[in-house]
């Protein structure tokens, strides 16, 4: 088939809402030969490799629209964050997505950000920010990284296990869980600070690591935050250790 000669072939050369990549390889041909026609032709070259000559104007409308971000122009456009960047360029604009607002702005955002349940990552994916985004607002409203060191509760408890003279290991690491004790003998300490595990999401993940530790065999004792300056917790803490000691040796007496 002589394409030169046929009128769907010219029409579709001729329509510039088509890349020439998509006109060559629905007619199977070189993309050099569709650009050779275009440029007989005296057709507009696109300015982006990956965006329609025609639809050059609606794209870089869309990049300058305040609350587009680059991933949600990928997504839309279906072109690489190569040609978005590109795109900013030509038009004089930040690599980052220009916005009069700040998302610190947000009361829904500054409520998950203050929000010791949810992870650098689950904040992230819920408002679409990269992980460096939510920890740079994190250290600005002075949280940081959730657990970067011990928290007051478990410094006290960490002092009551010295007093007993037990051996224990801090933030110890169980299948996809992390207790923050383990004494041995299977036998694991978690503190839980009272506003921070009555949270919904908490209570959830605390569940699903008891049921996990049972499972393997573990035993978990869980200290709320109350009653760390109970006089009584130093004595039940060592015999419930020295009880799963008795139980995991197999001694027959308790």
């Amino acid at each position: 088939m002589n394409l030169n000669q046929n009128k769907e072939f010219d029409k579709d050369v001729h329509d510039l809402t088509l890349l020439t990549t998509q006109v060559a390889e629905k007619w199977e041909c070189t993309r050099e030969h569709v650009s050779a026609l275009r440029k007989e032709l005296g057709l507009p070259k696109g300015k982006y490799r990956s965006i329609a000559p025609a639809l050059t104007e609606q794209f870089e409308s869309d990049v300058q629209t305040e609350g587009l971000s680059i991933k949600a122009l990928k997504q839309k456009w279906n072109v690489g964050t190569y040609t978005v960047l590109t795109a900013r360029k030509k038009l004089g604009l930040s690599k980052k997505r220009p916005h009069s607002r700040s998302s610190l702005h947000n009361p829904e955002y500054l409520a998950d950000l203050v929000n010791p349940c949810l992870n650098n990552a689950q904040v992230a994916d819920k408002w679409n920010k990269s992980h460096s985004t939510v920890y740079a607002n994190r250290k600005k409203l002075g949280y940081g990284s959730w657990q970067s060191g011990p928290t007051g509760l478990e410094l006290k408890m960490a002092n009551i296990l010295n007093s007993l003279g037990i051996a224990y290991r801090e933030q110890y690491e169980i299948g996809k869980f992390r207790t923050d004790f383990y004494l041995g003998f299977n036998f694991h300490i978690d503190v839980n600070g009272e506003w921070v595990h009555s949270q919904p999401e908490a209570i959830e993940r605390d569940k699903r690591k008891a049921d996990y530790l049972v499972s393997e065999g573990h035993v978990i004792y869980v200290v709320p935050e109350s009653r760390l300056d109970d006089a009584k917790l130093k004595t039940e803490i060592y015999e419930h250790f020295t009880s799963q000691v008795r139980k995991y040796l197999g001694f027959p007496w308790e």
